[in-house]
């Protein structure tokens, strides 16, 4: 959900609301510093610092979010600049339109609903080698290490695609191969992946020019959810992992936790 951290105050007369079938759309008009509105337009579109979340959500309406704000000098004019760079002015007005789209809330983009975010959830599995320790057959014989059976290892690939980036994290190359250090929890479904359990498999930016200009950044981000985590290792094939140490008695983490907020 966005992340509004801009001061800012609603005006009198604000919201205006509207409803035609299954649609529902509402005007916000709020005021803030000057210096404000850049920060807030970003952050009620869901664009803070250039790391996409989901738009601001108008109150009561689900489904129901920031699809554009404009903003509009207020107040003295404090300094002017008729060449380069564009005057102050004491504060800003700033008009933010939310609305449903068709369907209450369909991702169809036939009524040219603008397409945030997608997410997917794929299975995999891998098939580990057992260990023989302590299993016998019917008649007693105790098992040798190449009759160990197998068991399943079972992951989740999350693919996850922002669409309208303004700019690209700064991290999706460096971070390959690293883990999340805190719990991350799905901006669509809801579903929360425990720390060290969420392996990034790196970004795949994409951008479109077309002959009115340059369109936004799209960028696909693949994930791996190992339900034991990624820097626990099984121990003589048991169906159980722990973690390791080095020689230095330091905790032997080959994929490195970080901040996945960042992503």
């Amino acid at each position: 959900m966005a992340n509004v951290t801009a001061t800012f105050t609603e005006i009198a007369g604000s919201p205006q609301e509207e409803s035609s079938g299954q649609r529902f759309r509402a005007t916000r008009r709020l005021r803030c510093a000057w210096a404000d509105r850049e920060l807030l337009r970003q952050q009620l579109l869901g664009l803070d610092m250039g790391f996409i979340q989901i738009p601001d959500l108008y109150l009561g309406h689900p489904g129901c979010y920031v699809r554009s704000v404009a903003s509009e000098p207020e107040g003295h004019l404090i300094r002017s600049h008729p060449v380069g760079g564009v005057n102050v002015y004491d504060t800003a007005l700033v008009t933010a339109q939310y609305e449903t789209p068709s369907g209450a809330g369909s991702a169809s983009t036939d009524d040219g609903g603008r397409v945030l975010i997608e997410e997917e959830l794929t299975p995999s599995a891998q098939v580990k080698v057992g260990s023989a320790a302590g299993l016998y057959w019917a008649d007693d014989t105790p098992l040798i290490a190449s009759e160990a059976p197998d068991w399943i290892l079972r992951f989740v690939e999350w693919t996850v695609t922002f669409h309208g980036l303004e700019v690209l994290p700064v991290n999706i190359f460096a971070w390959m191969g690293c883990v999340n250090k805190d719990p991350v929890i799905s901006k669509t479904l809801g579903i929360t992946f425990e720390a060290g359990k969420l392996l990034f498999n790196g970004g795949r930016p994409r951008r479109i020019f077309t002959a009115t200009g340059a369109q936004g950044w799209s960028l696909t981000e693949e994930f791996t959810y190992n339900p034991f985590g990624w820097n626990k290792f099984p121990r003589g094939g048991e169906a159980v992992v722990e973690v390791l140490y080095d020689a230095e008695d330091e905790l032997y983490e080959p994929y490195p936790p970080v901040d996945f907020t960042k992503l």
